[in-house]
């Protein structure tokens, strides 16, 4: 009986040897979401919608976003922070002491997931509108993925001034890049349409973005322009694609005031009593309560339970013994100096 087991289990493989080889492969992936498959109903509207959320907090392949990399381009080196004087990973160590050149891998990387961010919300709202689902929620989706554009513009501005714009999913790779007031004309435009369009909380997790994470960013547009105009930031550079003689401080100024007002007045926020809940797992309530918008760190073990920026700034040690980090960016003293000492 047994030998009869084994010659039919032995057959039935050979069997389907011969048959496959009598058809072409089927390409048609099965487990993998394609545009076409995804944006066909409201679940597939969310999940879309999921994956421009997830881009804020992709793990360290090829750069990374708020996971790292990014923050590191923006701090380190700055009258903020500094390097560890033990950190040399090649690529991030340049950046801390201005030796970046054309090569450095994290400033590509950045590049490359940023645009695959912004890739993400320009299929989503090319496809969201021909879904039938509560038009109210698709309405929100669509603020929100405006929302991600101007989001990731902004970010792309700051580190690499003028670049080029993309509204659609396929791009052109000719395309030159535009003016930076080109490029912050567009974000205002996006962010200012999110904020008309999004509600003073988010329908489906009030974790989420809402009205008043737009306002907080048009917030910083406005008066980081200002101030690039006001303090003639790369004027000596002489490099007109990125100049910010276009900028009208004053109006910038009085727009950050209206919307700032209107985020005081308005919102609902206010500054949480106890400073040490923003950070803390157990005390949600309380980050929902002050904070207009945060980057969550990932549960996923599979992606090292990423704790994004914290865990690489605070001081050295176990993270399970001390509850420490790795201490590789770290405030200057002139910025610790700034604190009151009474503040705890």
């Amino acid at each position: 009986m047994k030998n009869k087991i084994f010659k039919l289990l032995f057959f039935v493989p050979l069997l389907m040897f011969f048959n496959s080889c009598t058809k072409y492969l089927d390409t048609q992936p099965l487990s993998t979401n394609t545009v076409d498959k995804l944006y066909t109903s409201a679940d597939g509207a969310e999940l879309g919608l999921t994956g421009c959320y997830n881009a804020l907090n992709l793990p360290d392949v090829n750069g990374g976003t708020f996971v790292f990399p990014l923050q590191f381009m923006m701090t380190s080196g700055t009258d903020e922070a500094v390097k560890s004087p033990t950190y040399s990973k090649p690529g991030m160590s340049d950046i801390a002491i201005y030796a970046v050149n054309s090569q450095n891998i994290v400033i590509d990387g950045n590049w490359y997931n940023i645009y695959r961010a912004i890739n993400r919300v320009n299929y989503l709202l090319e496809e969201i509108d021909g879904i039938d689902m509560d038009v109210a929620r698709k309405n929100e989706i669509i603020a929100e993925g405006h929302f991600f554009r101007g989001f990731w513009y902004y970010y792309l501005a700051l580190n690499y001034g003028g670049v080029p714009i993309y509204t659609k999913s396929v791009h052109d790779v000719e395309i030159q890049r535009s003016s930076l007031e080109d490029v912050y004309k567009f974000i205002i435009n996006d962010l200012t349409f999110a904020y008309k369009n999004l509600n003073y909380r988010n329908s489906v997790d009030p974790s989420r973005i809402n009205k008043w994470s737009a306002a907080g960013y048009l917030a910083k547009v406005y008066t980081y322009l200002a101030s690039c105009k006001n303090n003639n930031v790369g004027e000596d550079l002489g490099f007109e694609l990125n100049s910010f003689n276009w900028v009208d401080a004053n109006k910038m100024y009085s727009d950050a005031k209206d919307i700032t007002d209107e985020i005081i007045n308005s919102s609902g926020y206010k500054l949480t009593k106890r400073y040490d809940y923003l950070f803390r797992e157990t005390t949600e309530k309380w980050q929902q309560e002050e904070s207009l918008m945060t980057v969550q760190g990932s549960k996923n073990a599979s992606y090292g339970n990423y704790n994004l920026l914290l865990y690489y700034q605070i001081p050295a040690g176990s993270p399970h013994v001390y509850g420490g980090g790795y201490s590789w960016i770290r405030p200057t003293g002139e910025l610790y100096e700034k604190y009151n000492k009474a503040d705890l």
